[in-house]
C-alpha cells in the first residue's frame, strides 16, 4: 500500500474533491488495477489509512511537507498512517525497541497483537495483521530482509522531522515536549540530529522555534490550519 500511496501523492491533481479523487482511482485507473473492484478497494483502503482529504489536519501537514521523489516520503507516509491506525501505533513500541542490526522476531509482534485483539479478531485475522505490520515497517525503512527481518535505521530529512513535530502539536504536545513526543521518537534521532533539524527547519520556514530561557515556543506556517501557536 505504501508504494501505491506514494504514486497517488506524486500524481493526483489535488485532494479537495472526493468524487474527483475517486474518479482518478476508478475511471482513470491511476494505480493500474485490472478490475473495477480492485480500484475501489485501493481507494477505500488508502483513504482509510491516510485520509486523502485536504480538510483533514493531519493530511494538511503531509501535503505541506511532502516533496515529490524525496527518499524519505515513506517516513512521512508512515507518520500519517500512525496518526490514524491503532494497530500500527501499538506495533511501534516493539519495532523501536529492537536495536539496529538485531532480528525483529515476528513472534514479539504477534504477542502484542494477540494481547490487544484476542477478543476482537480471530487467530487468522491477527496473523494477517502481524504480516501486514511487518510489511509496513519494512517498506518504511525500519526493517530489511525477507524471512529474517533485521532492524535498520531509517533515512530521515528535515521535512519528515517537521511533519513529526506538527503531528505532535496536533496531539497536544507543546514547547520542547514536542521533540520528545512519540512522533519524533519514531524517527530514531540523536539529540544532536534533533538540534540540527531544528536549525534547518527554522532556515527553511518549515516551522519556527524560538527560545527564551527555558521556554520554547514552536509555531507552524499560516497555511496549516490558519497557523498554530
Amino acid at each position: 500500500m505504501l508504494s501505491e500511496f506514494i504514486t497517488v501523492m506524486d500524481n493526483a491533481p489535488g485532494f479537495n474533491d472526493k468524487e474527483i479523487l475517486k474518479k482518478i482511482f476508478v475511471e482513470d485507473n491511476l494505480l493500474k488495477k485490472e478490475s473495477i473492484s480492485g480500484r475501489k478497494i485501493s481507494f477505500y483502503y488508502l483513504k482509510h489509512l491516510y485520509g486523502l482529504d485536504s480538510e483533514n489536519k493531519n493530511f494538511q501537514g503531509l501535503l505541506k511537507y511532502w516533496k515529490e521523489k524525496s527518499p524519505d516520503n515513506k517516513i512521512m507516509a508512515l507518520l500519517c498512517a500512525l496518526s490514524r491506525d491503532e494497530a500500527l501505533r501499538l506495533s511501534s513500541g516493539y519495532i523501536l525497541s529492537v536495536k539496529a542490526g538485531d532480528s525483529a522476531d515476528k513472534s514479539g509482534l504477534k504477542e502484542i497483537v494477540d494481547n490487544y485483539y484476542q477478543n476482537i479478531y480471530s487467530e487468522k485475522v491477527r496473523e494477517s495483521m502481524v504480516r501486514n505490520l511487518m510489511s509496513s515497517w519494512t517498506q518504511a525503512g525500519y526493517l530489511e530482509g525477507r524471512s529474517n527481518k533485521i532492524r535498520i535505521i531509517p533515512e530521515i530529512s528535515v521535512y519528515s522531522f517537521a511533519y513529526a513535530c506538527y503531528l505532535a502539536y496536533l496531539s497536544g504536545f507543546r514547547g520542547k515536549r514536542i521533540f520528545h513526543s512519540p512522533w519524533v521518537l519514531v524517527l530514531c534521532l540523536s539529540n544532536l540530529e534533533i538540534k540540527e533539524f531544528i536549525k534547518e527547519s527554522n532556515r527553511k520556514g518549515l516551522m519556527s522555534v524560538k527560545k527564551a530561557g527555558s521556554v520554547v515556543e514552536i509555531t507552524f506556517p499560516e497555511d496549516l490550519i490558519g497557523g498554530t501557536q
